[in-house]
């Protein structure tokens, strides 16, 4: 792109036009149809491969990185909400998690947004563990946020709201994550019930006791599928219930 060429467009149109350039250069249409169907049509795809969206991302990010916040939040909300193909997703939410200065509670705003624009896990969750998360994990009033949260009328932010502690590991606040699942233990879809086995078989890595008292409490009221997924990880400890 010559500088003539350039000198017209603002960095987050520079990164949308090249993205989609470099991505149709390795498109395959019949790994779009798998993707799609895998996905079940929730967008259209290009077919382009996990690794090869991140080799794309991952040089754009050093051609485009943000001068500051304000920069930083254009370009996503610019790149996402004009994508075409899910892989423009995949590339914007990689850009949001590679400039890690950026990933504070100013912009949990934007990242709602996408949660609320993109509605299915494969954006979700990795909004929700890897920005969601490290933008919240200081922050004093956590857990009416979270609770907040957890009472939308969205699904997807509500598993949002179980997923958000997920690699906090010892910083974890238990409390806090069964009285989420309080809330959400009643509910019927499949995403929640999942979401609450994930979150538990990730804190038992750090605290099988505190997830085998959970389970074996009557008040709590797991599914059938949210044991199967938290058991997994006490499984892999030689831990049975």
């Amino acid at each position: 792109m010559t500088a003539n060429v350039e000198s017209k467009y603002q960095k987050s149109e520079l990164f949308s036009i090249s993205l989609l350039t470099e991505l149709r250069e390795i498109a395959d249409p019949e790994k779009a149809k798998m993707q799609e169907a895998y996905m079940k049509n929730k967008m259209s795809f290009l077919g382009v491969a996990a690794a090869d969206v991140k080799q794309v991302s991952t040089k754009l990010c050093k051609s485009y990185s943000p001068n500051n916040n304000n920069e930083y939040r254009h370009l996503i909300c610019y790149v996402f909400n004009n994508a075409q193909y899910r892989e423009e997703w995949y590339a914007v939410l990689r850009y949001c998690i590679r400039f890690k200065k950026y990933i504070t509670l100013e912009n949990i705003d934007v990242y709602m947004d996408m949660i609320l624009k993109s509605q299915w896990w494969d954006i979700v969750d990795g909004i929700a563990t890897n920005l969601m998360g490290p933008a919240l994990i200081d922050h004093t009033d956590i857990e009416s946020l979270l609770t907040e949260w957890v009472k939308h009328p969205n699904m997807w932010v509500r598993r949002t709201s179980l997923l958000t502690q997920l690699k906090y590991k010892s910083r974890t606040d238990f409390n806090l994550l069964t009285h989420l699942i309080s809330l959400t233990m009643d509910e019927k879809e499949f995403f929640i019930r999942k979401a609450i086995g994930w979150a538990l078989r990730q804190y038992s890595y750090t605290n099988p006791d505190a997830v085998v008292g959970l389970i074996r409490s009557s008040t709590y009221r797991l599914s059938n599928l949210s044991k199967r997924e938290s058991l997994k990880g006490l499984k892999r400890m030689g831990i049975t219930i």
